[in-house]
């Protein structure tokens, strides 16, 4: 069997300017490590689940329960932004009516008895309290932990183990780097463990994590819950779900007008290749069931929403809500406009026409004059009407059949045209 693996991942070696294993971010049908098919599928087992380009209105009407994974590309002051009208659509505010300062509030915490082991059921209560935000914030990946299973696998093959170190490497170093911002999602992070490793002593919430959490890789914890840009009079109701021995959050509940936020600041065990072990998919299970469990929908496959975009209500979501807005987009409206005016001539071309029929003529009737005086009809119209006649005139004169004069014979044929009709 290992023999069989390494010779895979030598032929694999001969290719790898296409590089060698996909390592995009929270990326779907690509089968990445650091991808979300297999938390999709877990979705999918869950409730009716489908695809959305954003938090428009018909998507918050329709589900129950959104998921989003944070995009991590981005500098400071674009995460600073993000946070501006990520909060203030939370709060249901005007961002541009926010003041330009970061302020941190006194956050109610929420008992949490089940933190503890008791066996208290759980989700805040509060307005929209049916509606719930799976917010997945970036981290670490599964780089390192997949590039050092394969090294350990690839002993016996020094060319191969020697390719897989240097990529460990690699993702050593990308994973020792601080990230470009601290900022996130109501808060501050703070970079506690470097080069994140799995923490073994956890904390659980008995009834989001029924099946305990065994570990957790732990690089950034978030400090205490800071609105960006807020007004003094937001204070959100917090709890936390899973947490480590020094009580730093890992997985925060947050209530807001908008929706129950539920921030898991690590999406490393939830991306594809960690959800291969049972521990993971358990863990995975647990979270999306506690998140998508509804009081006034109770046993009732809840609507998940998977979010593919920025979440945020923006100019694109609201025109989602206009089923013509794909008029309006240019060059689409153009498309549209001459497929239009081809349906319509299409169709003035075959609707039917109230007049009889014309009775066509039997074969053999037509007579062959009828062609030569519509051609001598065209010449003499023409501009060349005399130099096209003068020569059949000359010829018809000398022999006695014709007059004079050109008009006497354009009036002659004239004539023999009508008594033809």
């Amino acid at each position: 069997m290992r023999f069989a693996i390494g010779l895979i991942l030598f032929a694999l070696c001969t290719v790898s300017c296409q590089g060698l294993v996909d390592e995009s971010y929270a990326t779907r049908e690509k089968k990445s490590i650091n991808g979300t098919d297999a938390f999709y599928a877990i979705l999918e087992e869950t409730g009716e689940t489908f695809s959305a380009a954003s938090l428009s209105d018909r998507v918050l009407k329709q589900a129950d329960l959104l998921v989003y994974f944070e995009d991590p590309v981005g500098d400071e002051q674009s995460a600073l932004n993000f946070q501006k009208k990520f909060e203030a659509w939370a709060f249901d505010l005007d961002p541009e009516s926010l003041p330009d300062e970061a302020r941190e509030v006194a956050s109610r915490m929420g008992e949490n008895p089940t933190l503890a082991g008791a066996d208290e059921p759980g989700p805040l209560e509060g307005e929209n309290r049916d509606r719930t935000l799976l917010f997945f914030i970036a981290d670490t990946t599964s780089g390192t932990s997949f590039w050092e299973r394969t090294a350990t696998q690839m002993e016996d093959y020094q060319e191969q183990r020697d390719y897989c170190l240097a990529h460990l490497e690699s993702r050593r170093y990308e994973r020792s780097r601080p990230l470009a911002t601290n900022a996130t999602l109501f808060g501050f992070r703070q970079l506690r463990y470097e080069g994140g490793p799995v923490v073994q002593s956890l904390r659980a919430d008995r009834v989001a994590f029924p099946h305990g959490v065994s570990g957790f890789p732990v690089r950034y914890v978030p400090g205490p819950i800071t609105t960006h840009f807020a007004p003094e009079e937001i204070n959100p109701v917090s709890r936390s779900l899973l947490e480590t021995g020094r009580g730093e959050d890992l997985v925060r509940e947050i209530r807001t007008p908008r929706a129950r936020l539920i921030v898991v600041y690590n999406s490393e065990p939830f991306l594809n290749y960690n959800l291969v072990r049972p521990s993971g998919r358990n863990m995975a299970r647990d979270l999306v069931h506690y998140a998508a469990r509804s009081p006034t929908h109770a046993g009732s496959r809840p609507t998940i929403a998977f979010i593919t975009g920025l979440p945020l209500p923006s100019a694109t979501a609201a025109e989602d809500e206009n089923p013509y807005a794909m008029f309006l987009v240019y060059p689409l409206n153009i498309i549209f406009i001459h497929a239009g005016l081809l349906l319509v001539l299409f169709l003035v071309s075959r609707w039917p026409h109230h007049r009889p029929p014309l009775k066509a003529r039997p074969a053999g009737t037509r007579e062959f004059l009828e062609h030569i005086n519509a051609l001598g009809l065209k010449l003499m119209r023409s501009k060349e009407s005399h130099k096209a006649l003068e020569p059949l005139l000359t010829i018809r004169r000398r022999s006695g059949l014709e007059p004079d004069t050109i008009e006497e014979t354009a009036a002659t044929m004239n004539s023999n045209t009508r008594e033809t009709k």
